[in-house]
Parts: structure tokens; sequence; C-alpha cells
């Protein structure tokens, strides 16, 4: 009795051992698939942005960029609508060039003047008429450096407003209407001539 109560034992010992490494097996490979599974979605996600960035926002760009995000959205999950919103603001605006006849005088879309509170030379993308420190409507102004044109005068990091143009460092614009939001000084600007 006692010899086959050893040799029970032994069977059930033996038994819990192989499960034990079978579950620690188990599970150490489901943690590598997992691990990698997260290693190639960051790459796909890193990819993503990357892309963005490099493309000109046009409309085969934008089609092919919101494919390879359903694809992520397939292989890793869906992305917020927030989330794809930033993707698609990292393209590479349309460039808006030409001179003044091209346009018209037709405004371009909304500049941030300044950042509020505007402290700082690097604050105010844009120099104000010779003698004034401040902006009003109707005064044309050069650019300091590149800005974005949006498409609106809201608060970017919202996501829901894209960039539509670039205005080069040098490039003069006439402010059409001004506004005060939270964190920006905004123009609803037209291209001018500098002189």
């Amino acid at each position: 009795m006692l010899d086959t109560l050893h040799k029970l034992s032994d069977i059930v010992l033996k038994g819990a051992l192989v499960a034990a490494v079978a579950i620690i097996t188990l599970y150490l490979t489901w943690q590598e698939h997992t691990g990698e599974h997260i290693k190639q979605c960051d790459a796909f996600f890193t990819g993503l942005i990357d892309s963005a960035v490099k493309q000109q926002a046009t409309d085969q760009a934008k089609d092919s960029l919101l494919y390879r995000i359903g694809n992520y959205g397939r292989m890793c999950g869906n992305l917020t609508d927030q989330q794809i919103q930033n993707i698609m603001n990292v393209m590479v605006p349309q460039r808006v060039e030409g001179a003044v006849a091209e346009t018209g005088g037709q405004p371009l879309g909304w500049v941030a003047l300044s950042r509020i509170p505007a402290t700082k030379y690097a604050d105010t993308n844009f120099d104000p008429k010779s003698g004034k420190s401040t902006f009003d409507v109707e005064d044309i102004i050069k650019a300091r450096w590149s800005a974005n044109i949006r498409l609106k005068n809201t608060p970017v990091d919202d996501g829901d407003n894209p960039v539509v143009g670039v205005i080069q460092a040098g490039t003069c614009v006439k402010i059409l209407a001004r506004d005060k939001g939270i964190k920006n000084e905004w123009a609803k600007i037209s291209l001018a001539d500098c002189t």
C-alpha cells in the first residue's frame, strides 16, 4: 500500500511538473507573439507618420494614406478619429505660390500672427508695419519665416484645423480680419505686394 501511494504521488508530482512546464512555455510563447505584434504595430504606426510627413497633401496622397490607415486598423486595431486627423494634418501642405494678381486679393485662410502671450521674438510669425508694435486690419505685414495657412482660427492641437497652404519667409500679406484666440492671435490674410 505504501509502495502504491509512493508511485501515485510520484505520478502526480511528475504530472504537475509537466503541466507547469507546458503552462510556462505557452505563456512565454504568447508573450513573445504579443511583443512582436506590438513592435510590428509600432513600426506600422511610425511608418504611417513618416509617409504622411513626406507626402504633399493631394487628394490621391490622402486616399492612399487613408487606405494604409485602414490596413493598420485591420492589423492593430482601429485608430480614433482624432488620431487619424492628427496623421492627416502632418502631410506637407500644398504650397500657395504666385503673385497677388493670381489670387485676385482673395482670402487664403488664417495664419497665427503670434502666440499669446508673445514675449519673445520667436513668438511672432510676422513683422508689423515699420514703427508699429501691433497688427491692425488692412496692414501689410511680412512673414519672418514660413508660416502655415490654416482653414480656421481655432487651436491647432484640437486636430480639426488643417493646413491649407504655406506662406514663405519674406512674403507679404494683407490682414483682412483679426481674431484673438485662446493660444494665438489670428489673421485672415490675402497675398499682397511688399511695396
